[in-house]
């Protein structure tokens, strides 16, 4: 149940939810500087939690420095890379561009977005903790095959700018459901691929993944500059889809017979039993 308990750990997206709701009103009221300082009392409540209920791993293996250095040069780890530019690097982008974009397509009020940004946003945490738990029963890679054809496709309905606001919120929903899902589906094959380096791993995907998620609010941005439309944005996250499938072709046999089951489902190994060197694995099925 790796998918599933790395989903429900990576709903603390949900948190933007919040953001979207009060931060308008707020800024509103008090003005953009106070946003900010109000932001310190949820911080203080996790950190609170953290100090009461959290433990450390009971880790039985640990890797030196210089293989968690490795890592920067594994071309597993650069595949995750991009799989998670397109899915959280593509849930963050477009998360922060919605008020733009209701703003600027429809004429919606600033202060009134959040009501059809949350149920987009709240969306895309609940599919995350879903996603996992579907990866891990059908397995991660036949369910990111699957996440990024919705993506694609729901990418190209919403380049064509519905008039209805709320058929965008509907297409958007199905976008960043897609998203979420697609980023419990990477963190279910990513501790299956790095088991003694699956903090390390996690950390690289998921700065990489923030880093990517600058194209899309960029592509959008420019579309309307130049062109005087976000159609093209759109249509860019759909050309981010499609490399996704990409590279999954280019990498899912190697991976099925090396540290992965069928599908991407994980493979029965005894606590006992020693991690696969997936190297050594791929120098056989060479």
């Amino acid at each position: 149940f790796k998918g599933l308990a790395m989903g429900i750990a990576g709903a603390g997206n949900s948190g933007a939810v919040l953001a979207v709701l009060f931060a308008p009103p707020l800024a509103k009221a008090f003005g953009w500087r106070a946003v900010y300082g109000f932001s310190v009392f949820p911080i203080l409540l996790a950190m609170l939690l953290l100090a009461i209920f959290a433990k450390e791993p009971p880790d039985q293996k640990r890797e030196n420095l210089k293989d968690y250095l490795k890592i920067l040069v594994d071309r597993d780890a650069w595949v995750f890379n991009l799989l998670y530019i397109v899915t959280f690097g593509g849930y963050i982008g477009l998360t922060s561009f919605l008020p733009t974009l209701f703003h600027d397509q429809y004429g919606i009020a600033k202060q009134s977005i959040g009501k059809y940004s949350a149920a987009i946003i709240v969306a895309a945490s609940v599919l995350r903790i879903a996603g996992g738990w579907m990866a891990d029963q059908m397995g991660g890679i036949r369910m990111l095959r699957t996440v990024f054809v919705i993506i694609f496709g729901s990418t190209v309905a919403a380049a064509f700018l519905p008039g209805n606001p709320w058929v965008m919120v509907a297409v958007m929903v199905v976008c960043f459901s897609a998203m979420g899902a697609g980023n419990g589906a990477v963190f279910q094959l990513v501790p299956l691929r790095f088991a003694t380096m699956t903090a390390v791993a996690g950390s690289l995907i998921g700065e990489i993944g923030a880093l990517g998620g600058g194209f899309l609010p960029n592509a959008m941005g420019m579309g309307k500059q130049y062109v005087g439309s976000f159609t093209p944005g759109f249509l860019s996250g759909s050309l981010l889809a499609v490399m996704g499938i990409v590279a999954l072709a280019f990498v899912s046999k190697s991976w099925t017979k090396t540290w992965v089951g069928e599908h991407g489902r994980a493979l029965d190994h005894s606590p006992q039993e020693q991690i696969p060197n997936v190297t050594e694995l791929r120098r056989q099925h060479s």
